[in-house]
């Protein structure tokens, strides 16, 4: 499959394990990956790449995940790009909020390759 026929996958986390982990769950023949390790450079990754799939972190420094969805919601290039997000929080609340917010789904870390 050529590159550019690829669909893009960006995840952001502040965690390079993760990240390492979330690229070996994806097949990078079928999947174009970024990363980055923050919600800004997500953001501006996201406007300049247009992903097909965000894969996000709830708990970063800075701004978080929650932060992050609300401002790919608001705009109108990006409000509808699929977002999954990674979480070590059990809380059901949290996870009710995140999906309020605008996610599509929600994967608990530690997480199986095939779950995601």
């Amino acid at each position: 499959m050529k590159e550019d026929e690829r669909a893009r996958v960006l995840v952001i986390d502040d965690d390079e394990d993760i990240r390492r982990l979330v690229s070996k769950a994806l097949d990078r023949e079928s999947y174009k990956l970024l990363e980055t390790d923050n919600g800004q450079d997500g953001l501006t990754l996201t406007f300049t790449e247009l992903p097909d799939l965000i894969v996000l972190d709830r708990q970063m420094p800075g701004m978080d995940g929650l932060e992050v969805l609300r401002k790919l919601r608001a705009q109108l290039t990006t409000r509808n790009i699929p977002v999954i997000l990674l979480t070590a929080m059990r809380d059901v609340d949290e996870r009710v909020k995140g999906l309020q917010t605008g996610a599509d789904d929600y994967v608990l870390k530690p997480f199986a390759p095939r779950e995601l």
